[in-house]
């Protein structure tokens, strides 16, 4: 029997010493909606003893049995939870109304409060971006932030943009801001790689000193993404399926006037002339009579058009442009995996690019350790007019020709070039040998004699490793790689004029010589290693009384 009590005793004992045992307790705080509140404050009540929660809301605290945790935050209304004999904890928490008070992921991927931060900040939500189904982030980002410019520098297949924060710094350097993906810096061409659907939040530090950790590189400010680990708190997996169509056209051209045909001299009494070849528009006014346009053809045959101006003949040129674009994504609550195809044919006649990209990322939490992963891959296929890559990169661009051609010229009638006569024997005046402009080219024909094609890949991610020293004490290691190449082929396709359009009297362009066949390669290849280890310390100092 006394074996019996002191065993007993020695229970009670052990119970008593692991009920008042201090050890790491882990959790996360949520909204009523179970999304994560990154940044909440998590104190054990009537102790000095805190952390705050990450990004996706989790967070790990020295405690024991019958603590009482405080959790506050700017968008929660403050709750205590008493721990319990387990080892997690789940906070959930009811959402209140905050006017001007949001948490900014800053440099090395710490987030913070706007308050707490002595820079001008701003951040815009994943709601925000994708709203307009857009194909692209920077353009997702046009129009949300102050300071924040971005220009479209070529509204073809690619949309390229031009991004500055706050104007420009330098006339002669760099003035675009760099990219910061989950806490890791990257080239800013990787921003066309980005899905819009994998971003949580995209934060802009708009000042240097913002991003005076990273050199002159943070000169003219960073953009700060943070993508998608998994679905939080939900554990249930989800899969959504998303299909957008977006359709575009040249809405206007440039002003041409609609007074007077093509013609490049005038008359004794100072009115122009009409000249059938010409590209210049000095000619007469127009009158509705039937003008021929263009040299003489084989057995004198010509081509006969109304005199009267055509303005909407170069807006008829350009394509509707349309964007097909399907998203795929699987999350659960520590993975997430995602798809995009974009398939992309421009306004500019034949011009195509496709792309896909795959993300993956997940977390996952061992006791004081947290590690996360995430890896994007984007390949891209695209077959673009060349014809700025040849010649003075001028006369062979497309939209050249297309300026040139005078107001009564019924441009969309010379789609088909590549015959030299019609099924009836006549001369086909969309020809080269037999086009009318006798200094500048068919536009159909430099969108199928010039090409460009080419294909890239680009590859980044990053690994991050967290350790919970203490209450206080936080390491973190981050490794972060991109990769990326590209190659393609510009090709000039030869042609050479018949012995009729050589003639002197026939077709000026021609005695320039035939068009020779050239190929312009390329391709590049860069990679970039990113290895960080940094400590962050979360400490409440008590204020000191200096006076005797």
């Amino acid at each position: 029997m006394r074996k019996i009590a002191t065993l007993f005793t020695m229970l009670l004992l052990f119970s008593a010493m692991a009920f008042g045992q201090n050890r790491w307790i882990s959790g996360i705080v949520t909204d009523e909606a179970g999304a994560p509140v990154p940044g909440a404050s998590v104190t054990i009540k009537g102790t000095n003893t805190g952390t705050a929660a990450d990004n996706g809301g989790q967070f790990r605290i020295l405690a024991k049995t019958g603590d009482v945790l405080v959790v506050t935050g700017a968008s929660i209304e403050t709750l205590e939870v008493t721990v319990g004999t387990g080892s997690a904890v789940t906070v959930t928490a009811k959402s209140r109304a905050t006017t001007g008070v949001e948490v900014i992921v800053t440099s090395l991927g710490v987030a913070k409060q706007a308050k707490e931060l002595g820079y001008s900040t701003a951040k815009v939500k994943s709601a925000e971006l994708t709203q307009a189904k857009t194909v692209n982030l920077q353009n997702g980002l046009t129009g949300k932030v102050s300071g924040l410019n971005v220009q479209t520098v070529n509204n073809g297949v690619f949309a390229d943009t031009r991004i500055t924060l706050r104007s420009i710094r330098s006339l002669t350097g760099n003035n675009q801001p760099m990219l910061i993906v989950d806490g890791v810096p990257i080239s800013l061409g990787f921003i066309n790689s980005i899905n819009p659907n994998d971003i949580v939040d995209v934060s802009i530090l708009k000042s240097a000193s913002s991003t005076a950790i990273y050199g002159p590189d943070g000169a003219n400010g960073a953009i700060v993404i943070t993508t998608r680990k998994g679905g939080g708190s939900r554990k249930t997996p989800q899969i959504s399926v998303g299909h957008t169509t977006q359709i575009e056209r040249v809405s206007y051209m440039p002003k041409f006037q609609t007074e007077f045909g093509s013609g490049s001299a005038l008359d004794a009494f100072g009115y122009g002339v009409y000249d059938p070849i010409e590209n210049q528009c000095y000619g007469d006014a127009f009158d509705g009579s039937l003008r021929q346009i263009g040299q003489n053809g084989p057995g004198g045959t010509q081509y006969m058009v109304e005199y009267l101006a055509r303005p909407k003949e170069k807006l008829k040129f350009w394509n509707t442009g349309i964007t097909n674009q399907t998203d795929v994504s699987f999350s659960t609550g520590d993975f997430y995996l995602s798809a995009q195809n974009v398939n992309i044919q421009g306004v500019m006649p034949k011009d195509v690019n496709k792309r896909v990209t795959l993300h993956m990322a997940a977390n996952q939490e061992y006791n004081k350790f947290k590690a996360s992963y995430s890896v994007n891959y984007t390949k891209g296929n695209y077959d673009v007019t060349a014809g700025s890559s040849f010649g003075n990169g001028r006369d062979y661009s497309v939209m050249w020709n297309v300026f040139n051609t005078p107001m009564q010229i019924p441009i969309t009638r010379f789609k088909d070039w590549k015959n030299e006569f019609n099924s009836d024997g006549s001369p086909n005046w969309a020809n080269p040998n037999y086009y009318f402009n006798d200094y500048y080219y068919n536009p159909y024909f430099m969108v199928d004699n010039f090409r460009n094609v080419g294909k890239s890949d680009d590859l980044f991610g990053n690994v991050e490793l967290n350790y919970k020293a203490t209450n206080w004490l936080n390491l973190t290691y981050r490794l972060g790689a991109t990769y990326t190449s590209g190659s393609y082929k510009a090709t000039q396709t030869a042609y050479n004029y018949n012995p009729w359009s050589k003639d002197s009297v026939h077709k000026s362009v021609a005695q320039t010589g035939d068009m020779v066949s050239q190929v312009v390669d390329g391709e590049t290849i860069s990679s970039r290693l990113n290895s960080e280890f940094f400590a962050t310390i979360t400490k409440r100092l008590e204020v000191l009384n200096l006076m005797p």
